[in-house]
């Protein structure tokens, strides 16, 4: 009993190893991707943001090619789309966005900062990201806005916030 229960445990652990071999195909014949596919496609991916981060301003004539457009999202999607923006930003950096929502206003110690607000389906919540125009003038609080702009981070101290560059009113 003891030599068959062995055998069964040494075919079980052979069985186990054999399935987890580097590049194994999986159940639909394709290739399963490994710990460095993985983390060489989001190497890549950062390099890209990056470049497109460091571009020159937004070009207005480009605003129907917007990479995440809020404007056609439900207002459920439009504030899970905005929490995941600044829950993981670096997934957005360099990319277009297009938001509507009201504009705030708020004044630090040295310097004022404006930003798209967006309530959520409830209205009880709101969250918003700053943007800073590539030209003109600001409106004043509580204005219904449009605001499209190109996504990125800066840092004030030790705290990283997210902000539309370039922006543009539309």
């Amino acid at each position: 009993m003891k030599k068959t229960v062995s055998l069964f445990l040494i075919a079980v652990t052979v069985l186990m190893c054999a399935s987890c071999s580097q590049g194994a195909d999986n159940r639909n014949g394709t290739k399963t991707k490994t710990v460095s596919d993985v983390l060489n496609q989001q190497t890549e991916a950062v390099t890209e943001a990056s470049s497109k981060a460091a571009s020159s301003a937004v070009n207005p004539s480009d605003k129907a090619k917007a990479d995440v457009d809020l404007t056609e999202l439900s207002s459920t999607m439009v504030y899970s789309e905005v929490y995941n923006m600044m829950a993981t930003p670096d997934n957005y950096i360099g990319k277009t966005v297009r938001m509507s929502g009201s504009m705030a206003v708020s004044k630090g110690d040295n310097q004022t900062y404006y930003a798209c607000i967006i309530k959520d389906a409830t209205a009880c919540c709101s969250q918003g990201i700053e943007f800073v125009l590539d030209e003109g003038s600001y409106p004043p609080q509580n204005t219904d806005i449009t605001v499209y702009g190109t996504f990125t981070t800066y840092k004030e101290g030790k705290n990283q916030y997210c902000q539309l560059k370039n922006a543009v009113l539309e």
